[in-house]
């Protein structure tokens, strides 16, 4: 039950440092693109719609960059570890039920094995619970 709990406080950390619902200008971009897109097509512009659909293309990759990259993901660990801390929990408890949980996703989705992304998740959760002495290194984190 735990394990269940900090994985849903985890998702709703991450909801709320993504910041996916405020605007930005990744995502004017690739609305302008989609509106500029549309409209090509409309007139029947082959060229116009290739060059609106790549600049679309360009700005939803930014996006997805933003919300899913390595930075985002650890802090949304970190977060999620300090409201757990916050209702009561040790810092080890809190990291070590979270391990556990990342730990349950894969066989749910039908996966053999952790990705990468989530075995350095679990690593740095292993340095809070005192498991590790082996930070991430800040290269990993950098884009």
């Amino acid at each position: 039950v735990a394990e269940r709990d900090f994985l849903f406080l985890r998702t709703v950390c991450w909801v709320t440092l993504a910041d996916v619902l405020k605007p930005n200008w990744y995502q004017a971009l690739a609305g302008a693109g989609i509106a500029s897109a549309l409209f090509e097509l409309a007139q029947g512009d082959a060229v116009g719609v290739l060059a609106a659909g790549g600049v679309t293309t360009l700005a939803a990759w930014q996006i997805w960059r933003g919300v899913r990259g390595p930075q985002i993901e650890l802090a949304a660990d970190d977060k999620a570890v300090q409201v757990a801390q916050r209702r009561g929990y040790a810092q080890a408890e809190a990291a070590t039920a979270l391990i556990r949980a990342i730990e349950a996703v894969p066989p749910l989705q039908g996966r053999q094995v952790l990705n990468a992304q989530e075995l350095i998740r679990c690593q740095n959760l292993r340095v809070q619970a005192g498991l590790s002495e082996f930070a991430v290194p800040d290269s990993y984190l950098q884009r």
